[in-house]
């Protein structure tokens, strides 16, 4: 959808993949404030977030889910 391609688009993520029950999962490259920075861009790009989580530990790597459409919820 279009917060994955927009997503896929910004220099921290190094993948992006689309879960069946509509969450992203990110492999990001970058520190936290890197990934805050993602978080900001994202919201106000206008996709909305209703979570942005780590699920991995790895200070290389660290995963996050979020879950966004860029429609608003009915």
């Amino acid at each position: 959808g279009a917060a994955a391609a927009y997503l896929d688009a910004q220099p921290e993520v190094a993948a992006v993949e689309a879960l069946d029950d509509g969450r992203l999962e990110l492999a990001l490259a970058g520190d936290e404030d890197a990934s805050s920075a993602l978080l900001f861009r994202t919201m106000s790009a206008g996709h909305r977030v209703s979570a942005f989580v780590p699920v991995a530990s790895d200070l290389e790597e660290l995963f996050l889910q979020i879950t966004g459409n860029a429609e608003p919820m009915a």
